[in-house]
């Protein structure tokens, strides 16, 4: 009867300081960062833990990226909190999760520098998070190794915001609008908004550099309105001198013949 207690108390104890190392573990997860260092365009491996469940939603911010947070698969489109389908959503496998981030993403390649990937058990996005549970890990993407950057970007900013922006013609979204992945050389931007004057320059790309476009729309000025000029007054016709009287001439050398006779 000794025996079967002392298994008992054995067991339980041992189940008891499991359960403490796996809440050690997932506080450690929660609280803590790690950073991780790759080339641009490599695949990053990300996990962690999550106990309790089902979905967890990745967000990423960092160098030329929308302030509250981009998706990872494309780093163009922003985050928007309490929407999840604005977040890259990871399943939860047995208290834990992974995510294979490939830094090459639909939106362009991220340019060099430190990164923050967050994962957080709710959709919320950067400015978000005072209330809720999160874990983040630093990713620093630098130039290097076989892969070599051959493109540039353009980062287009109206005033006021939400002009249409296109680039040699085609349309690439309002501003402000940053549009990666653009071959070096020199490009045609038009930046359209309502009554606005339109804006239209040739901007030039530099390899593995970003250009920044920032202009002021203007309104355009109005045209005075003209009178036409007074018509000029009609001038008078001339008025038709007498003809002479025929003959006048000689009866007037007559009379005078006569007189001298006399």
């Amino acid at each position: 009867m000794q025996s079967k207690k002392t298994s008992f108390s054995r067991r339980t104890c041992l189940l008891s300081c499991i359960a403490l190392c796996i809440a050690v573990a997932v506080l450690a997860g929660a609280g803590g960062a790690r950073t991780i260092t790759a080339t641009i365009g490599d695949e990053v491996r990300l996990s962690g833990a999550a106990a309790g469940s089902d979905t967890i939603y990745l967000f990423l911010t960092g160098p030329n990226l929308a302030p509250d947070g981009v998706r990872l698969d494309n780093i163009q489109s922003a985050v928007v909190t309490g929407n999840a389908g604005t977040f890259t959503r990871v399943q939860v496998m047995g208290d834990a999760w992974s995510y294979r981030w490939n830094t090459r993403t639909a939106g362009g390649v991220p340019d060099a520098g430190t990164y923050t990937v967050w994962a957080v058990l709710t959709p919320s996005g950067r400015r978000d998070l005072a209330n809720a549970e999160y874990s983040t890990t630093t990713v620093v993407l630098a130039y290097g190794g076989v892969e070599t950057v051959t493109t540039g970007s353009i980062l287009v900013t109206s005033i006021p915001a939400g002009a249409t922006v296109l680039l040699d013609g085609e349309e690439k979204g309002a501003t402000p609008v940053r549009i990666p992945g653009l071959e070096p050389g020199t490009y045609s931007v038009t930046i359209l908004l309502g009554n606005y004057t339109p804006v239209e320059e040739l901007v030039e790309v530099q390899t593995g550099r970003t250009t920044n476009v920032t202009r002021s729309l203007k309104l355009p000025t109005p045209v005075p309105a003209t009178t036409a000029p007074p018509a000029p007054a009609a001038s008078p016709e001339p008025t038709a001198s007498p003809a002479p009287v025929a003959g006048l001439g000689a009866g007037l050398a007559v009379a005078a013949l006569l007189l001298r006779r006399r």
